[in-house]
């Protein structure tokens, strides 16, 4: 079963700060509570994302809010995870509720889920960036990991795999040692990548053939469907996973022109189709660079102490090199954040306040002012925007739609007049 990609996911209840738990169950009895749910199974019929909400607890008298593991359907209908002991009758289930634990952290891949609870309380901030959970997954008295099959849902501790460990969309890096994950049967496959000790692995990732791409120190050279190259950083190549799930390589071969090509099921470099839609939001290995390919132009993303956006129309076959964006004193747009949403890109300038959205084809590019607002910032697939006035404080969400850039007022506060009648002292 296919799980979308959703960290923390756009229905947030609030955002608390929790404290250490005052309960006097000792640290293995928390870790023995929490570690009931290996060998259990997630219902993930149904399910196209998963993540976590924090709200109050219902049904008892003093309700107070923490973290839940939950599953959203096509209609974005929230339920709760429950864990069975058997998978076929959803027997022997094991609540959240019953668990000395929290969960803290969710991340997804293709093939795997990625869970980590707390033993003393849950910190949970929405605006966390994505790098935040790909890191920490400790198996220790304060916290237990563990990864979920999305195939079956079947749930298996980390803590054979290493103490602690980073994520990477095409393996795990635990106590400094990268590792591919399978499944073999019902039992979870674990094989390191490099086997020699002297290399060391930056990162992995694997697209949508199965190919493995592997960032290394030294290693450069093909071997089956395994691609070993040394670092990009600082050179004018770069590799990047797509949104179809092909990794991409992108090249600027001379200033502001881009080769893009795409590695194939054979591990060989093919031109892009014309009129390819696919978004590149995050550029693998080293790199500040994002990309999104449509309407047969490239839009380049560089952050820094600014987001230096450029685009490219489509030259001659995977050649993006004319510059689309009207020359001003920096020849690019520089807003001070930019979001990629879909396959449109955002803009938030905080001096003029403006939140705006970029759409460029071979014949330019046009910019659309959406609204001011004070604050923003990037959910999983949406904004969210604040605005202030002399009298109100108003949260908006802003996400695409059909191609359409669609706005939301999802919270307001209205602050009262306040007048005072004073008397003179005699």
């Amino acid at each position: 079963m296919k799980i979308k990609k959703t960290h923390i996911l756009a229905l947030i209840l609030s955002i608390a700060l929790f404290l250490p738990s005052l309960m006097t169950m000792s640290s293995c009895g928390k870790k023995d509570s929490i570690s009931k749910i290996v060998g259990t199974y997630i219902n993930l019929n149904g399910a196209c994302s998963i993540g976590i909400v924090n709200k109050k607890t219902e049904g008892k008298a003093e309700a107070k809010k923490r973290n839940y593991l939950v599953t959203f359907d096509e209609e974005n209908r929230i339920e709760e995870v429950v864990f069975f002991k058997d998978k076929t009758n959803d027997s022997g289930e094991i609540t959240q509720e019953s668990i000395k634990g929290e969960i803290d952290k969710c991340y997804v891949t293709r093939e795997f889920t990625f869970l980590r609870f707390a033993a003393d309380g849950a910190e949970y901030n929405a605006y966390r960036d994505e790098e935040y959970y790909t890191w920490d997954y400790r198996c220790d008295d304060s916290y237990q990991s563990f990864v979920v099959d999305n195939a079956t849902g079947k749930v298996y501790s980390l803590e054979s795999v290493g103490s602690n460990c980073t994520l990477m969309q095409g393996g795990i890096l635990a106590d400094g040692v990268a590792y591919t994950l399978s499944i073999d049967g019902e039992e979870l496959r674990v094989k390191r990548i490099v086997d020699n000790p002297n290399i060391h692995v930056y990162s992995v990732c694997k697209d949508v053939y199965d190919n493995l791409f592997v960032c290394t120190d030294i290693l450069d050279e093909v071997d089956g469907k395994s691609y070993y190259f040394k670092s990009t950083w600082g050179t004018s190549f770069s590799l990047a996973l797509g949104s179809d799930g092909r990794m991409y390589a992108i090249e600027d071969v001379d200033y502001e022109d881009y080769r893009v090509r795409y590695f194939d099921k054979n591990m060989q470099l093919k031109d892009v189709e014309e009129d390819l839609t696919v978004t590149m939001p995050k550029i693998t290995y080293f790199s500040n660079l994002s990309f999104v390919l449509k309407n047969n132009c490239l839009c380049t993303i560089e952050s820094g102490s600014y987001f230096y956006v450029r685009a490219f129309a489509r030259n001659e076959n995977s050649i993006f090199g004319r510059p689309l964006f009207e020359k001003d004193s920096m020849g690019v747009y520089t807003p001070d954040e930019a979001y990629i949403i879909a396959d449109t890109v955002f803009g938030f300038e905080e001096y003029t306040g403006e939140v705006c959205a970029y759409d460029w084809s071979e014949s330019g590019v046009t910019r659309e002012e959406i609204l001011k607002a004070k604050t923003c910032g990037k959910e999983e697939n949406y904004l969210v925007a604040t605005a202030e006035s002399a009298s109100a404080t108003k949260k908006y969400k802003i996400w695409m739609e059909n191609g359409v850039v669609k706005t939301e007022l999802i919270k307001q506060t209205i602050y009262e007049e306040e007048i005072f009648t004073l008397q003179a002292l005699n």
